[in-house]
């Protein structure tokens, strides 16, 4: 497992993408692929292969993902906001938002603020046109 990372200081990057892992269970009973520390392994893991910089992860335990309103979400958001990172890595959509309306207006928020969102389970990945083809895509069948 990955230790946990706070903040790398906000300096500008031309190096690799900046990257924050968002992880989240329902209950602290989830365990076997959805658990935090195997959402957070495998994030790093992809992250690594894309050779993207951790910057932040975020893990919230035990939160329903049925709204935005969660501490550390609102706290990754304040940070893509501000710039901190360029890409937010989950393990699946609904670990990281259940509604479709609000994943449609959070992903209007990060692109406005040059933030792409990449699944690691599914074909997601708002940092490529064709990802953000396919997230449109995807969004409008639901």
């Amino acid at each position: 497992m990955q230790p946990e990372i706070e903040d790398k200081g906000e300096e500008e990057s031309d190096g690799p993408t900046r990257g924050a892992i968002y992880a989240r269970t329902s209950s602290p009973n989830q365990k076997f692929g959805y658990s935090l520390e195997e959402q957070v392994d495998r994030c790093w893991e992809k992250c690594q292969m894309m050779d993207w910089d951790v910057r932040y992860i975020h893990k919230e335990e035990a939160e329903s993902g049925g709204d935005l309103d969660r501490p550390k979400f609102k706290m990754m958001m304040d940070q893509a906001k501000a710039g901190a990172f360029d890409v937010i890595v989950f393990w699946k959509l609904d670990r990281f938002c259940r509604s479709l309306i609000d994943l449609l207006e959070v992903e209007e928020k990060l692109r406005e603020w040059g933030v792409g969102l990449h699944s690691i389970t599914e074909q997601i990945d708002t940092t490529t046109p064709v990802g953000r083809f396919n997230f449109r895509n995807l969004a409008s069948a639901a």
